[in-house]
């Protein structure tokens, strides 16, 4: 038995993308997950599909929604809170910055470690070779 799968034109497509990313700001954080539950149940393809929209951002609204790393977060209007948090985030940054250079600095010590190996390594096979002569 084959299943049917209908096929929307792109129009349709980007519309209801819109639409469900306009509808998704308004929504209770909970509404996406029932919808992910009772399209499964369902059908399996449109929970996928809900499943898609869902963790692509377009159900998640202003919120963020889960998996968007990298972007910026929200002011919260507090603004203790919101100075708090710059200064944390500039601490971390500077800590990041510290880490990468003790990182570089590792490896390049691991590079002369091996080149000082491979070095002895390759006097030793000389010196077993003896003469060049022989």
């Amino acid at each position: 038995m084959s299943a049917c799968v209908p096929s929307f034109p792109p129009q349709a497509v980007s519309i209801l993308a819109r639409r469900v990313g306009e509808l998704g700001a308004r929504l209770h954080p909970a509404v996406p997950v029932l919808a992910m539950v009772a399209g499964f149940a369902t059908w399996w393809p449109l929970g996928l599909a809900v499943l898609a929209l869902w963790k692509g951002g377009r159900l998640a609204g202003s919120r963020g929604g889960f998996g968007m790393p990298g972007q910026p977060a929200a002011v919260t209007g507090n603004t203790a809170f919101d100075a708090h948090r710059a200064a944390v985030l500039q601490r971390l940054a500077v800590e990041r910055r510290a880490l990468d250079d003790q990182q570089r600095e590792f490896g390049a010590f691991l590079d002369q470690l091996k080149r000082a190996r491979d070095r002895e390594e390759f006097d030793r096979f000389m010196q077993g070779r003896g003469p060049a002569g022989t």
